[in-house]
C-alpha cells in the first residue's frame, strides 16, 4: 500500500530509558546514572538493542523528556535585539533561579513573536554533548531535537487558538503551560508522587487560576503517562490528548 504520509522514527529520552518509537512498535535501553546524576553514555551504548544501533541513513526526531529540562519565560525587552544578548539575559535569570548549576547548561530560545514572551529551555551540557556523541557513534541522522512540550504543542497546535492550558505529566514531573491565543504566558512545575499526583495537580490548577482571570471558556488539556484516571480528569473538566510523544519507561523490547 502506498503511504502518503508517515511519522519519522522517534528517539525519546525519558527519566529511566531511551526509547525508539516506530509506529506502534518500540524498543528501549535503560539508563544508568553516574554519581553526579548524569547519564552514563558508555553503559547506555552497551545496553542498546540492535534496533537503536541500526538507524543510520534515516532521519530521526529526538524528543527530550521534561525531567532533563528547565523552562523559563522571559518578558519582552524592547531594548534587547541580538540573540546573544537574549541568551545572556536568559542565563542570568536561570542563574538567579538555580544558582551556579545554570552555568553548565545549554540554553535555547524560542521567540513567539514581536512583544511576546520568549520561551527559554535549558539542559545540562553533559546531556546534549553526550547525545551528540552517541548520535555520531551510531551514525544517526537527527533531523530535529525538541522537548516533549514542543512536540505536543506542535502536534496539537489547533488546541491553542483560544485560552488553553497544557498539563504535561512525565514520570510524576508536572508541567503546567498557560496559553492565550497561541502565545505561552506562564510555566509552572512540580515534582509529585503516585499517591499525591491528583491532589497536587488540583492544587497547581487552583493556584494558577488565582493568578489569572477566571475564564469559563478556558480549556485544559492533559497529556501524561498515567497516574491520573479518566474519571478524575472528567471531574476536573480536563480533556485528555494522546501521550504517544511522551517518554514511556515501560517500553521493553517490543517487536
Amino acid at each position: 500500500m502506498l503511504r502518503l504520509w508517515a511519522e519519522p522514527d522517534r528517539l525519546i529520552l525519558g527519566s529511566e530509558a531511551l526509547s525508539l518509537r516506530r509506529g506502534r512498535k518500540s524498543w528501549s535501553a535503560p539508563l544508568s546514572l553516574q554519581r553526579s546524576g548524569a547519564i552514563d553514555f558508555e553503559a547506555l551504548t552497551t545496553a542498546m538493542p540492535v534496533q537503536l544501533k541500526k538507524l543510520s541513513g534515516k532521519p530521526i526526531r529526538l524528543v527530550l523528556g521534561s525531567t532533563w529540562l528547565r523552562y523559563l519565560l522571559l518578558p519582552w525587552q524592547a531594548n534587547v535585539y541580538a540573540r546573544k544578548d537574549w541568551l545572556a539575559l536568559a542565563t542570568s535569570h536561570l542563574r538567579e533561579l538555580y544558582g551556579h548549576h545554570a552555568l553548565s547548561w545549554d540554553v535555547q530560545l524560542c521567540f513567539q513573536g514581536y512583544q511576546q514572551p520568549v520561551i527559554v529551555v535549558a539542559a545540562d551540557k553533559s546531556l546534549t554533548e553526550g547525545m551528540d556523541q552517541l548520535a555520531d557513534s551510531c551514525s544517526w541522522q537527527i533531523s530535529a531535537t525538541e522537548p516533549t512540550f514542543a512536540a505536543i504543542v506542535n502536534r496539537y497546535r489547533r488546541h491553542w487558538h483560544g485560552e488553553a492550558w497544557l498539563l504535561l505529566v512525565e514520570q510524576h514531573h508536572v508541567l503546567l503551560a498557560e496559553s492565550q491565543g497561541g502565545v505561552w504566558q506562564r510555566f509552572s512545575r512540580l515534582l509529585s508522587s503516585a499517591d499525591r499526583l491528583s491532589r497536587d495537580i488540583a492544587l497547581l490548577l487552583q493556584q494558577a487560576k488565582q493568578l489569572g482571570d477566571e475564564n469559563p471558556k478556558r480549556q485544559i488539556y492533559f497529556c501524561g503517562d498515567g497516574g491520573i484516571t479518566e474519571a478524575v480528569l472528567k471531574e476536573m473538566g480536563i480533556k485528555a490528548i494522546p501521550a504517544d510523544w511522551l517518554p514511556s519507561d515501560s517500553d521493553r523490547g517490543q517487536t
